[in-house]
């Protein structure tokens, strides 16, 4: 058990540091886009693309170590115009996982299908 428990663990931080590896990118590439834009050179397509999944998987990936953390229990604020709690920023992501997985859930086990037709050809 302690090593499942130790695996557990590798895989949560692990998450966490691709996560970060992620945020690093973001960083990275926003700044040659805008470096190369500047220079008149159209930026690689691939990028823009890479920035809209690497804020899906960072994300993803590095929630379960912020669980782990509890950033709800440090009582963070988001500090700009007026101080907010943070968990008032994160409380939709359990509701709506919650509701997606019901949503989901309902392809499964009910009568109505996710997807309709032949793969490609009236989806």
């Amino acid at each position: 058990m302690r090593n499942l428990i130790r695996l557990y663990d590798l895989l949560l931080h692990g998450m966490a540091l691709v996560a970060a590896a992620t945020l690093v990118w973001l960083m990275v590439s926003v700044v040659a886009s805008v470096v190369m834009r500047n220079a008149g050179v159209q930026p690689f397509a691939w990028r823009f693309t890479s920035a809209e999944y690497g804020l899906l998987y960072m994300t993803m990936l590095g929630a379960p170590w912020l669980v782990r953390e509890k950033n709800i229990e440090r009582n963070d604020y988001d500090v700009r115009a007026y101080f907010i709690p943070r968990w008032m920023l994160t409380i939709t992501f359990p509701i709506a996982f919650s509701v997606m997985a019901i949503e989901f859930s309902r392809f499964v086990f009910g009568q109505e299908l996710m997807h309709m037709g032949e793969a490609g050809i009236h989806e």
